[in-house]
Protein backbone atom coordinates (compact mmCIF):
# COMPACT_ATOMS: atom_id res chain seq x y z
CA UNK A 1 0.00 0.00 0.00
CA UNK A 2 1.27 3.24 -0.98
CA UNK A 3 1.51 5.94 2.64
CA UNK A 4 -0.37 8.52 2.48
CA UNK A 5 -0.31 11.62 5.61
CA UNK A 6 -3.86 13.14 6.87
CA UNK A 7 -3.35 16.77 9.01
CA UNK A 8 -5.46 18.11 11.18
CA UNK A 9 -4.92 21.34 13.33
CA UNK A 10 -5.22 22.64 16.82
CA UNK A 11 -8.25 24.37 18.26
CA UNK A 12 -7.72 28.31 16.99
CA UNK A 13 -9.54 31.95 17.75
CA UNK A 14 -12.68 31.58 19.62
CA UNK A 15 -13.38 27.58 18.83
CA UNK A 16 -12.58 25.78 21.59
CA UNK A 17 -12.03 22.42 19.48
CA UNK A 18 -11.37 21.53 15.95
CA UNK A 19 -12.68 18.66 14.61
CA UNK A 20 -9.99 18.51 12.34
CA UNK A 21 -8.02 17.22 15.25
CA UNK A 22 -10.06 13.87 15.89
CA UNK A 23 -10.71 13.53 11.99
CA UNK A 24 -7.21 13.45 11.40
CA UNK A 25 -6.46 10.92 14.77
CA UNK A 26 -8.97 8.43 14.23
CA UNK A 27 -8.30 7.66 10.90
CA UNK A 28 -4.55 7.58 11.80
CA UNK A 29 -3.43 3.93 10.75
CA UNK A 30 -5.75 3.07 9.35
CA UNK A 31 -6.02 1.41 5.79
CA UNK A 32 -8.60 2.95 3.40
CA UNK A 33 -8.59 2.45 -0.01
CA UNK A 34 -5.24 1.86 -1.32
CA UNK A 35 -3.48 3.95 0.89
CA UNK A 36 -2.19 3.08 4.54
CA UNK A 37 -2.60 6.53 6.65
CA UNK A 38 -0.98 8.08 8.99
CA UNK A 39 -1.36 11.78 10.47
CA UNK A 40 0.12 14.57 12.09
CA UNK A 41 -1.87 17.62 14.07
CA UNK A 42 -0.28 20.81 12.94
CA UNK A 43 -0.33 24.30 14.96
CA UNK A 44 -2.30 27.35 14.02
CA UNK A 45 0.80 29.30 13.75
CA UNK A 46 1.95 30.67 9.94
CA UNK A 47 5.75 29.79 11.86
CA UNK A 48 5.11 26.42 12.70
CA UNK A 49 2.90 25.34 10.85
CA UNK A 50 4.94 24.83 7.45
CA UNK A 51 8.21 23.51 8.72
CA UNK A 52 6.15 21.13 11.27
CA UNK A 53 4.24 19.32 8.01
CA UNK A 54 7.63 19.40 6.27
CA UNK A 55 9.63 17.86 8.64
CA UNK A 56 7.35 15.05 8.35
CA UNK A 57 7.40 15.10 4.86
CA UNK A 58 11.16 14.06 4.93
CA UNK A 59 10.94 11.72 7.50
CA UNK A 60 8.42 9.49 5.10
CA UNK A 61 8.06 8.65 1.95
CA UNK A 62 4.61 9.80 1.45
CA UNK A 63 2.67 9.77 -2.29
CA UNK A 64 -0.32 11.79 -1.06
CA UNK A 65 -1.00 14.31 1.65
CA UNK A 66 -4.73 15.33 2.59
CA UNK A 67 -4.90 18.33 4.56
CA UNK A 68 -7.65 18.94 7.12
CA UNK A 69 -9.02 22.78 8.26
CA UNK A 70 -11.67 24.29 9.93
CA UNK A 71 -13.92 26.54 7.85
CA UNK A 72 -15.88 28.11 10.73
CA UNK A 73 -18.92 29.36 8.29
CA UNK A 74 -19.61 27.00 5.89
CA UNK A 75 -22.11 24.66 5.96
CA UNK A 76 -20.79 21.77 3.53
CA UNK A 77 -17.61 19.93 3.29
CA UNK A 78 -15.46 21.99 0.62
CA UNK A 79 -12.26 20.20 -0.98
CA UNK A 80 -10.39 23.06 -2.43
CA UNK A 81 -9.99 23.17 -6.16
CA UNK A 82 -6.83 25.32 -5.97
CA UNK A 83 -4.36 27.27 -3.27
CA UNK A 84 -3.66 31.27 -4.00
CA UNK A 85 -0.44 32.63 -3.59
CA UNK A 86 -1.93 35.36 -1.10
CA UNK A 87 -2.28 35.87 2.58
CA UNK A 88 -3.45 38.31 4.71
CA UNK A 89 -4.76 38.23 8.26
CA UNK A 90 -4.45 41.54 9.83
CA UNK A 91 -6.73 41.98 12.26
CA UNK A 92 -7.20 37.67 12.56
CA UNK A 93 -3.47 36.86 14.65
CA UNK A 94 -2.71 32.87 14.70
CA UNK A 95 -2.32 31.32 18.05
CA UNK A 96 1.20 33.26 18.39
CA UNK A 97 -1.05 36.38 18.01
CA UNK A 98 1.40 37.03 14.91
CA UNK A 99 -0.71 38.92 11.74
CA UNK A 100 0.50 38.63 8.17
CA UNK A 101 -0.16 41.36 6.12
CA UNK A 102 -1.68 41.49 2.63
CA UNK A 103 0.72 39.64 0.36
CA UNK A 104 1.82 36.92 -1.61
CA UNK A 105 3.22 33.47 -0.07
CA UNK A 106 5.75 33.27 -2.47
CA UNK A 107 8.00 35.51 -4.86
CA UNK A 108 7.09 35.04 -7.96
CA UNK A 109 4.24 32.20 -7.99
CA UNK A 110 0.80 31.90 -9.39
CA UNK A 111 -2.27 29.85 -7.98
CA UNK A 112 -1.94 26.44 -7.45
CA UNK A 113 -4.12 23.57 -8.43
CA UNK A 114 -5.05 20.85 -6.20
CA UNK A 115 -3.72 17.32 -7.22
CA UNK A 116 -6.32 14.81 -5.04
CA UNK A 117 -9.32 14.76 -6.94
CA UNK A 118 -11.12 17.58 -5.52
CA UNK A 119 -14.02 16.60 -8.03
CA UNK A 120 -14.21 13.39 -7.76
CA UNK A 121 -14.51 13.56 -3.73
CA UNK A 122 -17.54 15.75 -4.20
CA UNK A 123 -19.31 13.53 -6.70
CA UNK A 124 -18.31 10.41 -4.10
CA UNK A 125 -19.72 12.28 -1.12
CA UNK A 126 -22.78 13.79 -3.23
CA UNK A 127 -24.12 10.09 -4.08
CA UNK A 128 -23.91 9.14 -0.57
CA UNK A 129 -25.87 12.12 0.32
CA UNK A 130 -23.05 13.93 2.13
CA UNK A 131 -23.62 17.94 1.72
CA UNK A 132 -20.44 18.76 -0.23
CA UNK A 133 -18.89 20.97 -3.48
CA UNK A 134 -16.14 22.42 -4.47
CA UNK A 135 -14.65 25.44 -3.28
CA UNK A 136 -12.47 27.67 -4.80
CA UNK A 137 -11.38 29.82 -2.34
CA UNK A 138 -9.63 28.87 0.50
CA UNK A 139 -9.25 32.13 2.40
CA UNK A 140 -6.37 33.87 3.14
CA UNK A 141 -5.36 32.44 6.69
CA UNK A 142 -3.21 29.83 7.82
CA UNK A 143 -5.37 27.03 5.73
CA UNK A 144 -4.75 28.57 2.67
CA UNK A 145 -0.95 29.34 3.79
CA UNK A 146 -0.30 25.71 4.34
CA UNK A 147 -1.87 24.53 1.15
CA UNK A 148 0.08 26.10 -1.19
CA UNK A 149 3.45 25.96 0.54
CA UNK A 150 2.58 22.36 0.29
CA UNK A 151 1.48 22.04 -3.27
CA UNK A 152 4.31 24.30 -4.13
CA UNK A 153 6.46 21.51 -2.40
CA UNK A 154 5.22 18.78 -4.59
CA UNK A 155 5.27 20.49 -7.85
CA UNK A 156 2.62 18.69 -9.26
CA UNK A 157 4.86 14.62 -8.21
CA UNK A 158 2.37 13.11 -5.96
CA UNK A 159 -0.91 13.74 -4.27
CA UNK A 160 -1.75 16.90 -2.54
CA UNK A 161 -5.03 19.13 -1.71
CA UNK A 162 -6.74 20.79 1.54
CA UNK A 163 -9.94 20.04 2.62
CA UNK A 164 -12.61 22.42 5.07
CA UNK A 165 -14.70 20.94 7.32
CA UNK A 166 -17.62 22.60 8.72
CA UNK A 167 -18.10 22.79 12.60
CA UNK A 168 -19.86 20.16 13.99
CA UNK A 169 -23.71 20.58 16.16
CA UNK A 170 -21.95 20.89 19.42
CA UNK A 171 -19.47 24.05 18.62
CA UNK A 172 -22.39 25.98 16.02
CA UNK A 173 -26.03 25.33 17.49
CA UNK A 174 -27.55 25.71 14.09
CA UNK A 175 -24.46 23.00 12.28
CA UNK A 176 -26.37 19.78 11.13
CA UNK A 177 -23.21 17.96 11.50
CA UNK A 178 -22.21 15.47 14.07
CA UNK A 179 -18.20 14.49 14.27
CA UNK A 180 -18.99 11.18 13.27
CA UNK A 181 -20.24 12.05 10.16
CA UNK A 182 -17.39 14.35 9.02
CA UNK A 183 -15.28 10.93 9.63
CA UNK A 184 -16.97 9.13 7.08
CA UNK A 185 -16.72 11.60 4.50
CA UNK A 186 -13.63 12.21 5.01
CA UNK A 187 -12.58 8.06 4.92
CA UNK A 188 -14.46 8.56 1.65
CA UNK A 189 -12.57 11.31 0.46
CA UNK A 190 -9.61 9.63 0.64
CA UNK A 191 -10.76 6.30 -0.89
CA UNK A 192 -11.35 8.75 -4.42
CA UNK A 193 -7.78 9.53 -4.40
CA UNK A 194 -6.35 7.26 -7.40
CA UNK A 195 -2.75 5.84 -7.26
CA UNK A 196 -2.31 6.63 -11.35
CA UNK A 197 0.40 8.90 -12.19
CA UNK A 198 2.34 8.78 -9.20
Amino acid sequence: MEKLLLTGFQAFGNWRVNPTEEVASKLASCDIGSWSVSSVILPVTFSHCWPKLLAELQSCDYSAVVMLGLAGSRNLITPEATARNWVESVGRPDNLGEEMPAGPILMPGEDLPSTFGAEKMVAAMKQRGIGAEISHDAGSFVCNYLSYQLLNYLAGEGRGGFIHLPPTREMRPDSIWKQSKLIEAVELCIGQIELSGL
